[in-house]
C-alpha cells in the first residue's frame, strides 16, 4: 500500500524517507514487507502519505482486486502478440500502470516480445536481459517462470539474429535448469525441451538430440501447443532419416502430416511434405518425392503461410537438387532460382538461403558451366565466412576451387591456399559439421 501511494503522488524514496525522518533502506525495507521495520515508522509513513491503517484489510482486498485485473491486462496483451496485433498490444502495455516489482518484470518481457515480433533483434534482447535481471532481485518471480520464457525467447534470436547455435543452445539449456515445475507458463517447459533437441541436432550431437526428444516424447499427453507436438514428429522423421531408418522415419512423418492436415496447420505441413519428399528421395522413389515437393509448394498461396514464405526455400531447393539428379536441366534451374529468390529476400534465414546457393552450384557444375557455378558457390562461401556456417568435408571450396582452375581464372592460387589451409584445419581439428534442414523452433 505505501509502495503504491508513494508511486501515485510521484515521490520517490529518499524524499519520503527526508519527511519523516528516516533512512532509504526503512522505506524499502517497509515497502518490501521485510519485519525488521517498527510499528512507529509504518504509522508515521502511513499518516504522511494519508493511508487509514485501520482501513488496511478493505485497501488489500481492492489489491488482490486490482493484481487479478492487472493479470488479465497482461493476458490481453499476450493474446494481442500471438495474434500479431502489434498495435494493439502496444497499447494495452501503455496502459498497464506498473506498480510493483512483478508487474515492472511482466512488462518489460512483454515489451521485449512486442519487439521480436518487429524484429527489433537487438531491443528485444536488451528487453529481455533487463526482465532477467529483475527476477534475480526477487526470485519469488520465478514461479511464474517469466525468466524461462526470457531464455527461450533468447535463444530464438541468438539462432535468427546472429547465426549462433551455440548461445542458443546455453540459453536453451538455462531456461530448463532454471524452470520452475510447479509454477505458471508450463507450455514453455516443452518449448524449450524441444528447442534443445533442435540445436543439439543442428550441432551434429545426434544421439543428445535424440535423447531430449524421447524425453519429451514421454510427456507428449501434457503438451497443449500443436505445433511443438508437429515440430516433434518431423524432428523425430528427421533423425530417423539421419540414421538411414527410413521406414521409420516414414511412419513418423505421415503421422505427423495427418495431425497437420486435420488441424489445418499450413507451416508445419509445408515441412512435412518436404520432409517426406526428402526421405522418398532416399529411398530412390522420385516419383513420390517429387509429389510430395509439389504438394508443399500448391500451399505457397494459403494466407496462412505467406508470411512464413521463407520455408518454401527448402522445398524448391530439394526439388531442384532433385531434378539436378534426373538431369532435368530446365526444371532444376527453375526451382533453384525460385529458392534463390526467396533466400535472398528472406535473408535472416541464412541456412537455407547457403544451401540454395551451393545446390544451384552444383546444378551448374553437374553441366559443366564452370563459369557460372563460380557464382552460387562464391555466395555460399562468403555466407560460410561470414556467418561462421560449418561445412562439410571442404567439398564447397573444392568445386569453386576446381571452376576456378577450368575458367584459368587468377583467383585459382588463392583458393588453393585458402583450400589447404582449410584442409589441413580440418585434419588438425577434426571434422566439420554439416548443415541440414531443419524445422524452426516454434515461437509460443
Amino acid at each position: 500500500m505505501i509502495k503504491k501511494k508513494r508511486k501515485i503522488e510521484g515521490y520517490n524514496q529518499e524524499y519520503l524517507a527526508s519527511k519523516i525522518n528516516t533512512s532509504i533502506t526503512t522505506i524499502s525495507n517497509a515497502e518490501n514487507g521485510k519485519n525488521d521495520v517498527s510499528v512507529e515508522k509504518i504509522k508515521k509513513l502511513c499518516n504522511f502519505l494519508e493511508i487509514d491503517i485501520s482501513q488496511y484489510p478493505q485497501l488489500l482486498r481492492e489489491e488482490n482486486k486490482s493484481r487479478i485485473t492487472q493479470q488479465e491486462q497482461f493476458s490481453f496483451v499476450e493474446s494481442s502478440l500471438i495474434l500479431n496485433e502489434l498495435d494493439s498490444a502496444k497499447e494495452k502495455l501503455k496502459k498497464i500502470l506498473c506498480l510493483d516489482h512483478l508487474s515492472t518484470c511482466l512488462s518489460t518481457y512483454y515489451q521485449g516480445k512486442f519487439q521480436l515480433k518487429k524484429k527489433n533483434y537487438p531491443k528485444s534482447e536488451t528487453l529481455y536481459l533487463e526482465c532477467l535481471k529483475l527476477v534475480e532481485k526477487e526470485p519469488e518471480i520465478k514461479k511464474t517462470n517469466i525468466h524461462s520464457a526470457c531464455y527461450r525467447d533468447l535463444a530464438r534470436i541468438a539462432f535468427k539474429f546472429k547465426n549462433n547455435i551455440i548461445q542458443a543452445l546455453d540459453y536453451t539449456k538455462k531456461g530448463l535448469q532454471d524452470f520452475y515445475q510447479n509454477g505458471d507458463r508450463q507450455h514453455i517447459f516443452h518449448n524449450l525441451l524441444f528447442s534443445k533437441a533442435f540445436y543439439l541436432d543442428m550441432l551434429q550431437q545426434k544421439e543428445e538430440a535424440l535423447k531430449a526428444i524421447e524425453e519429451l516424447w514421454a510427456i507428449r499427453q501434457q503438451i497443449v501447443n500443436l505445433e511443438i507436438e508437429l515440430n516433434m514428429y518431423e524432428l523425430k522423421a528427421i533423425l530417423y532419416f539421419k540414421s538411414e531408418h527410413f521406414q521409420e522415419a516414414l511412419k513418423y512423418a505421415k503421422k505427423g502430416l495427418e495431425k497437420a492436415i486435420i488441424n489445418e496447420s499450413y507451416g508445419r505441413l509445408v515441412e512435412l511434405f518436404t520432409t517426406t519428399g526428402n526421405i522418398y528421395a532416399s529411398l530412390n522413389d522420385f516419383h513420390l518425392a517429387e509429389n510430395y515437393y509439389i504438394q508443399a509448394l500448391e500451399l505457397k498461396n494459403k494466407d496462412e503461410v505467406i508470411k512464413d514464405e521463407y520455408l518454401f526455400i527448402t522445398t524448391y531447393t530439394q526439388l531442384g537438387k532433385l531434378y539436378t539428379s534426373q538431369k532435368k536441366w530446365t526444371d532444376a534451374h527453375k526451382n533453384l532460382e525460385n529458392a534463390v529468390l526467396i533466400g535472398e529476400k528472406n535473408s535472416h534465414d541464412i541456412y537455407r538461403l547457403f544451401h540454395a546457393y551451393f545446390a544451384l552450384g552444383d546444378l551448374l557444375f553437374e553441366q559443366q558451366l564452370f563459369d557460372k557455378a563460380i557464382e552460387p558457390y562464391k555466395k555460399a562461401f562468403e555466407l560460410h565466412k561470414k556467418n561462421g556456417l560449418p561445412l562439410q568435408d571442404n567439398e564447397l571450396l573444392v568445386k569453386l576451387t576446381y571452376c576456378y582452375e577450368q575458367t584459368n581464372s587468377e583467383e585459382f592460387h588463392e583458393y588453393k591456399e585458402l583450400l589447404y589451409k582449410m584442409s589441413l584445419s580440418s585434419v588438425i581439428g577434426g571434422a566439420n559439421m554439416s548443415l541440414h534442414f531443419m524445422p524452426d523452433p516454434p515461437e509460443e
